[in-house]
This record gives structure tokens, C-alpha cells and sequence, in this order.
């Protein structure tokens, strides 16, 4: 009888394994759909850059803190990094609603910054080593 077992439960954890895996790719999917909306969002409206040779953790999040309040709807925020031919980084902050749509201003802009950068900062660096995908709060 153990022996039945043990196939049952090994297929069970596959089952479970499978799942897991298909919940996570469609957690991928669906960043990576968000990545791409944000981007496409602003080649087609293109944003005034800030330029700084090095962007910082702290200059980063303190964005996100100090515009909190007025971004209304507001639920987490997002910085995507994209890094051009040259090797310049544009690091995009943007606020999210709880659809994850962009937060407007009530001018109808985005609610976001972008920064172009030589180089950004270890701690920043770090948040950004898994991908080019950073989500804040939420």
C-alpha cells in the first residue's frame, strides 16, 4: 500500500509544482505587459528628462514620498529601467493605481519622472539586479 502511496504523492507534488509554475509565468506575463504599456505609454508622449550622472537609491524613493499625496488613486509605484545603445539608463517612475494603470494629473499627464543616468548607485543598482522591473509599496 505504501508503495501506491508514494507515486500519488509524488504526482501530487507535480501537479502542484505545474500550477506554481503556471501562476508564476502569468505573473511574468503580466509585468512584463505592464513593462511594456509604461514604455510604449511614453515613446508616445515623450517625458522631460532629468539628467545626473549618478542616480541614487534615496533620490529615487525619495520621489515616490514626496509625491505620495498628490498622486490621488495612487496604490504602489513602479520604476522601469531601459538602457539605450550608448548604454545611457533612463529609470522611469511611475505611479500605479490598484488596476495598474497609470496615475494621471489632473492635467491628464502621467504621473511619473523620468531620469537619464550614467550609472545608478550600488543600493540601486541592487534593486535592479533581477530585472528591469522594480515595484514600490503596493
Amino acid at each position: 500500500m505504501k508503495t501506491n502511496e508514494k507515486p500519488a504523492d509524488k504526482q501530487g507534488t507535480k501537479q502542484k509544482s505545474k500550477r506554481l509554475g503556471q501562476v508564476l509565468a502569468e505573473a511574468v506575463d503580466t509585468i512584463g505587459v505592464i513593462i511594456q504599456n509604461l514604455i510604449k505609454g511614453f515613446e508616445d508622449k515623450p517625458l522631460p528628462h532629468e539628467t545626473v550622472e549618478v542616480l541614487g537609491y534615496d533620490d529615487a524613493i525619495r520621489w515616490f514620498l514626496r509625491n505620495k499625496k498628490e498622486a490621488k488613486g495612487a496604490k504602489k509605484g513602479v520604476m522601469v529601467k531601459q538602457v539605450n545603445a550608448k548604454g545611457t539608463l533612463t529609470i522611469y517612475s511611475v505611479f500605479l493605481d490598484r488596476e495598474d494603470k497609470q496615475v494621471l494629473r489632473e492635467t491628464g499627464e502621467p504621473f511619473c519622472r523620468a531620469v537619464q543616468a550614467a550609472k545608478l548607485d550600488d543600493e540601486l543598482a541592487e534593486l535592479f539586479a533581477d530585472g528591469d522591473f522594480v515595484e514600490i509599496g503596493g
